[in-house]
C-alpha cells in the first residue's frame, strides 16, 4: 500500500523489524489471575488469560473439587481453609506452556454472633456481594479499612444500617466502629 492513507505504517511480518517478538507461531504462555477473597465451601470461578491462543487447558487444584480440570474457566471449590498452589497447562497447535503456578488463599468466614450483648456490634451476611447490615447499640462512627490498612470508607452507622459494598473489590475488610475491628468480606 502506498499514499497518504498509510501515514507511514509498513506492513508485514514484524518479527523482522523487532527481533524477538513474540509471534503467534509459538507455544501458550500459562496465565491466570489468582481470584481473592472466597472461603471455604464457597465456588471460586478461574479463567484462562494465557497468551498465544490456547486450545486446551489443564489444571490442577490440590485439595479442591474438582482436583483437576481441562476447562478454560473452571469453578473449584476447597472444604478447608488455607493457602492452596493451582497449576496450569496450556497447550496449542505450537506445543505446551510451562506450566503457570499461583497461591489461591481460601479464608475462614463466619458471620457474627446472632445476638448484640454488651453494647456490642452484629455484622451479617459475611461475605457478602452487595450490602452489609449492622446492628447496635446506638448511632456510631465508623470506619472500614482495607488489608493494607487504607481507608475505603466512614461515615455514621445508625443501630439499624447498612454499608453498600457494590463497587468494593472482593477481598477481606475491616469494620472499626466503638472500639470494636469487626471483619467483613466481599466476594462475587
Amino acid at each position: 500500500p502506498t499514499g497518504l492513507k498509510d501515514h507511514g505504517l509498513v506492513y508485514g511480518a514484524l518479527d523482522c523489524l523487532l527481533p524477538g517478538l513474540p509471534t503467534t507461531e509459538e507455544p501458550p504462555q500459562a496465565f491466570f489471575a489468582p481470584p481473592a477473597g472466597y472461603c471455604a465451601g464457597q465456588s471460586i470461578p478461574f479463567a484462562d488469560a494465557s497468551l498465544f491462543g490456547p486450545t486446551a487447558w489443564s489444571w490442577s487444584f490440590p485439595g479442591g473439587e474438582p482436583a483437576t480440570s481441562t476447562d478454560p474457566a473452571p469453578v473449584v471449590t476447597y472444604t478447608v481453609p488455607g493457602t492452596y498452589a493451582v497449576t496450569l497447562v496450556a497447550t496449542n497447535t505450537n506445543g505446551e506452556s510451562t506450566p503457570y503456578t499461583a497461591e489461591v488463599l481460601v479464608d475462614i468466614c463466619t458471620g457474627m454472633a446472632t445476638t448484640i450483648a454488651d453494647g456490642a456490634w452484629r455484622v451479617w451476611p459475611t461475605p457478602t456481594a452487595d450490602i452489609v447490615y449492622l446492628q447496635g447499640p446506638s448511632a456510631q462512627k465508623a470506619s472500614v479499612v482495607d488489608l493494607q490498612g487504607r481507608t475505603v470508607w466512614s461515615g455514621i452507622v445508625d443501630p439499624q444500617g447498612s454499608i453498600d459494598l457494590r463497587s468494593w473489590a472482593p477481598g477481606t475488610y475491616v469494620l472499626r466502629i466503638a472500639g470494636e475491628r469487626i471483619r467483613m468480606v466481599v466476594a462475587r
